[in-house]
């Protein structure tokens, strides 16, 4: 039986080490991924451009911009509805009405107040395109067909009169009549823009005060500047309602507007926390309406982005909990896979190895100090994305994982997959460089388990989970195994792409794209760069 156990191995690693034609398909891959998140970043090469060096999360922008109109809310929001509102659009130039464009090449999230817009020249000008309209509209409604949400339709009419006032009148969907008027009072109290270069649409996010409605006579008002007729239908859930408008100006669309607005419920409860918890709201209600953004309309919006160690590090915290491990400060320490060649099938195959699917995300270090964290890349540069800032209140100061930051397809956000990890904590004793990687697997499963910090931490800050990055553990299974690993890996066809195939590996927590099988020996310490036969061996997969 073990005899045959090892022929079947051997057979297995000698055909998996023949497919080396696949290297190019797992680049064709990656391009279409890429073509699927929407991103377009051969646009816009002329035209205005926008500082782009250094970014922001999202969502910690959009808690920051919360708590800053705090205490214009409790001094002049009395007897209103708050509301928070996110917008789709884009970003453009007053003078030429050109779309901005990065200063520098890649993803980026450059959040802009209201006077960077002004000395910037910039304007945003809300809607979307009519074929990404429906697309969205596809989208919403599809929500609709679940529990979580309920589909909502309403027309009407909306007059502008000097002075930015504006006369509602609600169209009965019955009987088409149309309803008595009123005055809609709103006060607008603050906006933020956030600029994404790499996306289809930028964001402005308001924070408005509505106050009761009070009926009017349309005959005791002068002759409106505009008169528009808007048909909306929403899907309306119990955080997040998503509105998508057809304006009308007689019978021709004037345009497609996408928007996003956190419930009354949801903003009145964070209003109601007490101070030292406020930030807690703010950053579970942004995460909540940034989730909504990116894993419905563009996923691309939680990209990981870059920023700058002197913005992030001042006090070199993030750098040296990391860097303290290894030799070679100034080099990214990560243990890097080497190719897999024929002469490596007799030690897989006879010696204490794991194997796994080589996750198609993008490698980065995930480093917590001083109730910070961050990633960092091959290049040992810094990047944010959004849930860091939920994850620092939940990962111990010191804690360094290894992973990727990857799409996870059937939940349509992107996840942490950490497959080794440095350390759990500031002490020499935390320091996991030199156990060996069996041992390491055994820490990386305690670390994310139930009563983990990870886990243990959410429940009891009660944090939303759409605030926060989620964490998974790469699932490693012994080499003897491997009949098991290929078994979750299927092939597919790439949506709107009929002709690309891409291989996903899916378990019952883990779906994404994987482009290889990679082998790491149970004995071994963690080991910087490359090392033949003591570090990971790759083999990429063929379609």
């Amino acid at each position: 039986m073990a005899k045959r156990s090892a022929n079947v191995l051997n057979t297995m690693l000698s055909a998996v080490g023949k497919k080396t034609k696949s290297m190019d398909e797992a680049r064709k891959s990656d391009l279409a991924v890429h073509a699927m998140l929407g991103d377009n970043q051969g646009s816009g090469s002329r035209g205005p451009k926008l500082p782009t060096h250094t970014s922001q999360a999202p969502d910690g922008a959009i808690a920051n911009f919360l708590l800053e109109m705090r205490e214009a809310i409790d001094s002049q929001g009395y007897g209103a509805t708050v509301e928070v509102e996110l917008r789709l659009g884009k970003i453009t130039s007053s003078a030429t009405g050109q779309r901005f464009s990065g200063s520098t090449p890649g993803d980026a999230c450059v959040i802009l107040q209201e006077a960077d817009m002004k000395s910037h020249g910039a304007k945003f000008v809300p809607g979307v395109k009519k074929e990404d309209y429906l697309g969205f509209h596809r989208k919403a409604m599809k929500l609709t067909m679940s529990d979580a949400y309920a589909k909502h339709v309403e027309h009407q009419n909306v007059s502008t009169f000097p002075g930015s006032k504006r006369v509602v009148e609600e169209i009965d969907l019955n009987t088409g009549q149309t309803m008595a008027p009123y005055q809609q009072v709103k006060q607008r109290l603050g906006t933020i823009d956030i600029f994404l270069p790499h996306c289809d649409y930028d964001c402005r996010v308001a924070i408005s005060l509505e106050f009761a409605p009070t009926p009017v006579s349309l005959e005791s008002l002068p002759a409106p500047e505009h008169r528009r007729g808007k048909k909306r239908e929403s899907a309306v859930g119990r955080d997040v309602r998503v509105d998508l408008t057809e304006v009308h100006e007689g019978d021709v669309v004037m345009s497609y507007e996408v928007e996003l607005e956190l419930q009354p419920t949801m903003v009145k409860d964070w209003l109601n926390l007490p101070e030292d918890q406020t930030w807690k709201g703010a950053i579970g209600s942004a995460g909540v309406l940034w989730s909504t953004v990116s894993r419905h309309f563009m996923v691309a919006a939680s990209q990981a982005y870059r920023q700058t160690w002197d913005a992030v590090d001042p006090d070199n915290a993030l750098r040296h909990a990391y860097q303290r491990h290894f030799d070679n400060p100034q080099k990214f320490p990560g243990t890097m896979p080497v190719g897999f060649a024929r002469w490596h099938i007799p030690n897989v195959r006879d010696r204490d190895y794991f194997c796994s699917e080589k996750t198609d995300g993008v490698r980065y270090f995930l480093v917590a100090a001083n109730q910070r964290v961050v990633l960092v890349d091959r290049s040992n540069l810094p990047f944010t994305a959004p849930g860091l800032e939920a994850l620092s209140w939940l990962l111990p100061d010191g804690t360094v994982l290894d992973g990727e930051y990857v799409l996870h397809q059937k939940q349509q956000r992107f996840i942490y997959m950490a497959f080794d990890v440095i350390a759990i904590g500031p002490l020499h004793a935390d320091s996991c460089v030199k156990k060996i990687f069996r041992d390491r697997l055994n820490v990386l499963f305690q670390f994310l388990a139930d009563e983990g910090p990870y886990l243990q931490g959410i429940r009891s800050h009660a944090i939303h989970m759409d605030a926060v990055l989620p964490l998974l553990r790469k699932r490693w299974t012994p080499v003897k195994e491997i009949r098991h690993l290929f078994d979750s890996i299927k092939s597919m066809k790439l949506a709107n792409h009929a002709k690309t195939r891409v291989r996903v590996y899916a378990d019952d927590k883990r779906e994404h794209f994987t482009d290889g099988v990679v082998f790491c020996p149970g004995q071994s310490p963690y080991v910087s760069f490359s090392h033949p036969g003591t570090g990971l061996c790759i083999i990429p997969t063929g379609t």
